[in-house]
């Protein structure tokens, strides 16, 4: 009894860890700041139908983005909000709302003067902004991941000015971004 609560209970740590280090994988490189509500999964139909998107994929990838895609009609997605802890080094912001800049520069004052200058660009770009979240905040979906672990779909949202959606790989027990599945521009 002891061994199985132990099984369950690492597992639960390792999936929790490895969502973890998907999110930071998919958010590297971009806004600090990722709007509380998630964004909708979206769905490309057209690459069920495009023979050259698994041209040069191994069958297990093809498999893999056939079972992503039709989770994401069949799945009971989490819309719930994002919290904190979930994206840890992001300001979670909820719509209407300013961002106080003194707080979060307290919070990063242990980081490279780069990254706390980047941060302070960031929210104050995302305080005066009159034009309805034109560039911010990001929105990110819950990853949706294949039933063997090995692949995950995101889509990020960049405001009004676009997104995509994201491939992601499990290599060597780490998540490495894969192929963009869709990305869109208005």
């Amino acid at each position: 009894m002891k061994n199985i609560l132990l099984i369950i209970l690492i597992s639960f740590f390792t999936t929790d860890l490895s969502a973890q280090n998907l999110l930071d994988v998919a958010l590297a490189e971009k806004s600090l700041i990722v709007n509380e509500k998630p964004a909708k999964p979206k769905l490309p139909f057209f690459i069920l139908y495009e023979k050259e998107f698994f041209n040069g994929k191994n069958k297990s990838d093809s498999l893999n983005v056939r079972e992503l895609m039709s989770k994401v009609d069949t799945l009971d997605i989490d819309y719930s909000k994002w919290t904190k802890n979930e994206l840890k080094n992001r300001i979670v912001v909820s719509k209407g709302k300013k961002i106080d800049l003194k707080k979060e520069m307290l919070k990063m004052s242990d980081k490279p003067k780069a990254e706390q200058k980047k941060l302070k660009k960031e929210i104050k770009g995302f305080n005066n902004n009159k034009s309805g979240w034109r560039n911010y905040p990001l929105s990110i979906s819950r990853p949706i991941i294949s039933n063997d672990g090995k692949m995950a779909l995101i889509t990020i949202i960049r405001g009004n000015s676009g997104g995509s959606t994201e491939l992601y790989k499990m290599e060597n027990g780490k998540w490495e971004y894969f192929e963009h599945l869709e990305r869109w521009a208005y």
